[in-house]
């Protein structure tokens, strides 16, 4: 099977009972069905050093970082014209999103297990 970055498990080093699932934004037990199943249609887990490593392959595999660059340029036209201000609850969402999301694919985020949510477009964008 060719790599599907919604649906791909990557194993992760020093833990044999566990695999990081894109699917399940998260770690699944190696014992699970659909993993097992995953891994009957003759797939293999892409060994990878830590969990934060995975996701940030994911990340940027789905552009996630890219996206928010676009929706801050957006907030940033909207606080310009006087639609939204940087202190709305909904602007800060997004930006402590976008910052999360740069910290996993740095690496400096170093405990996290699974992608933020992406919260709604703020007002005015």
């Amino acid at each position: 099977m060719s790599f599907i970055v919604n649906n791909w498990y990557w194993s992760i080093s020093g833990n044999a009972s566990q695999v990081w699932s894109s699917a399940a934004n998260g770690l699944v037990s190696v014992t699970d069905a659909t993993y097992e199943a995953w891994l009957a249609s003759g797939n293999n887990p892409t060994p990878i050093g830590s969990v934060v490593k995975a996701m940030a392959v994911v990340i940027e595999q789905k552009g996630l970082l890219d996206d928010s660059d676009v929706t801050m340029h957006r907030i940033a036209e909207a606080v310009a014209l006087s639609l939204n201000s940087w202190t709305g609850s909904d602007v800060v969402a997004f930006v402590d999103y976008r910052r999360a999301l740069r910290a996993i694919v740095s690496g400096s985020d170093t405990t996290s297990t699974s992608i933020p949510a992406r919260p709604s477009y703020p007002t005015g964008t």
